[in-house]
Parts: C-alpha cells; structure tokens; sequence
C-alpha cells in the first residue's frame, strides 16, 4: 500500500484519517461498537476534524474519549472562539487550527500555566 511505503519513507510522520474514516468512527460511537470503532481508526495517528458537521458535533466528550483510544491525537480546525478553544485544550486535544493565532497563543498560554506544563 502506499500509506505503508509512506510510513516507511516518513516514520515521524502522523497519518490522519479521512471523511469517510470519521464518518464510519461517528456511527461506531452511536453503535457502541468498539470493533468498527478500532476498524474505522485503524492506521490513524491523527483525527482530524471540524468542530461540527451540520449540527453534529464531532468533537464531544464521548467522541474525543473514543477517538483517543485508537489514534494519537486529535487536531481540530478551524477553531477561532476562546471558549472552544479552551474546551478542547481542557478535553485533550492536541493541535488547534486557527485564523486568530494571537488569541489562540494566549489561550494555549494560559492553559498551560493552569496545569503547569
């Protein structure tokens, strides 16, 4: 497969998953499926998503636990409200994709001063 050439040329590379791998992460979650939840992220380093779809939120607190059981981290674009911002920090999301960088630097600032790191 290319993906495994790929990881063969770039071992500290992350590999994200694609719509169609969320989509299918998403029903698992419904479902309560661990074995199509671990199938949906298999590969994956990184989930990779928007805030919402429509009105349905990919990034709840049971989707961020879920996703965070098969892959690395979770990278969330794009984000340019404070509140969202922190929340996501707060639940363990890695990597913030944002328009406003000043304010996304203060908030990762400030939540690092609040948990030490």
């Amino acid at each position: 497969h290319t993906i495994d050439a790929l990881r063969k040329l770039l071992p500290g590379a992350f590999f994200g998953t694609g719509q169609q791998a969320v989509l299918l992460a998403v029903m698992a979650v419904a479902a309560r499926s661990r074995r199509l939840l671990r199938r949906a992220l298999a590969g994956a380093d990184a989930v990779q998503i928007p805030p919402a779809v429509r009105r349905l939120s990919l990034v709840s607190p049971r989707l961020l636990d879920a996703y965070l059981q098969h892959a690395r981290e979770v990278h969330v674009w794009t984000v340019n409200d404070r509140e969202l911002m922190q929340r996501l920090l707060a639940a363990g999301v890695a990597g913030i994709i944002t328009d406003e960088t000043a304010l996304a630097r203060k908030v990762i600032d400030r939540s690092d001063s609040l948990t030490g790191a």
